[in-house]
């Protein structure tokens, strides 16, 4: 009996020198302190065709002077896709061209995610990018004949007739590295004023629309970082109401609090990062390349540095 107790012994001293350190209360400090920075690296979301020709784009609203008025199967078929044949009412156009359909939108739910916006986007007129189509022929009677060639959604009677302009797939990175608390000063600051599909909370792969342009000297394929101070006015509607919850804990002795007037001091965040994919004047159109958290529909905007040796 003594054996096996030595035996049993044994058994456990050897298994306990193989537990974890952390199990057995030995868990040495590291020779070196970890390394810790505010850089942070991402692998950025594809790039794709789709991308470039449906995202969209906010610009001063234009006359509807040529639409879509049916197709082949009219009244049986009210929504139009790629391959189908539409007609398309107005004068001008030229057989073997391409004419792209948009509809201007309007947003039902008649909600602005952030003060101001209303007097931001007040001006322009928020346009889907719905499809294009081949003219194969036009008519004396002022109609003409069209079979559509790519379609981003479903298009419907009284989408509107605009110039096709071709898109180039701008340069184009794979990864990206920034700072997550910028210092540098922004080149060209600007804001999220809308999104598509009126969404407000927005994730990488996501078109959203800036209220800078090319008159600012905005181009295809730059970069900005999206960035969040604290303040309550900076705050979606909801997350600003959360300055009034307490957030001291019962053990203190002393309660402090950083003034509602000093928060512009705490060093704002970036909270991700997008491709202006197309430009208007006072306007683009960009993609989220990445995002560390939600971004919303009101995050400041800033051009991004050009990398050194550009």
């Amino acid at each position: 009996m003594r054996s096996t107790w030595a035996l049993i012994g044994t058994v456990l001293l050897v298994l306990s020198s193989h537990l974890p350190a952390q199990q057995t209360g030995r868990n040495p400090l590291p020779d070196k302190p970890p390394v810790v920075g505010a850089k942070i690296t991402q692998n950025l979301h594809p790039l794709s065709y789709s991308d470039l020709y449906c995202a969209g784009f906010v610009s001063p609203p234009s006359p509807v002077e040529r639409f879509v008025a049916g197709g082949l199967n009219t009244p049986h078929q009210s929504r139009f896709v790629t391959g189908n044949y539409i007609f398309l009412k107005g004068n001008g156009f030229e057989a073997g061209s391409r004419i792209s359909i948009v509809r201007q939108l309007n947003d039902p739910n008649r909600f602005y995610p952030f003060r101001g916006e209303d007097k931001l986007t007040g001006t322009n007129q928020l346009y889907a990018d719905v499809a294009y189509a081949v003219v194969i022929e036009q008519r004396a009677t002022g109609m003409a004949i069209a079979q559509v060639e790519f379609s981003c959604d479903e298009i419907v009677v009284g989408d509107q007739i605009v110039p096709f302009v071709s898109r180039e797939l701008p340069t184009y990175r794979s990864r990206s590295s920034l700072d997550r608390f910028p210092v540098d000063p922004a080149q060209l600051g600007g804001r999220i004023v809308a999104a598509r599909d009126f969404e407000q909370y927005l994730s990488a792969g996501r078109k959203v629309y800036l209220d800078v342009g090319s008159q600012q000297g905005l181009k295809t394929g730059d970069y900005f970082r999206v960035m969040r101070s604290y303040e309550r006015q900076e705050l979606d509607v909801a997350d600003s109401f959360m300055h009034r919850a307490e957030s001291a804990d019962d053990t203190q002795k002393l309660v402090l609090k950083q003034p509602a007037g000093k928060l512009s001091e705490i060093p704002r965040r970036v909270v991700g990062e997008l491709i202006v994919l197309s430009t208007q004047a006072n306007s683009a159109t960009a993609m989220i390349t990445f995002a560390l958290e939600d971004i919303h529909v009101g995050d400041r905007v800033e051009l991004e540095p050009a990398p050194k040796g550009q």
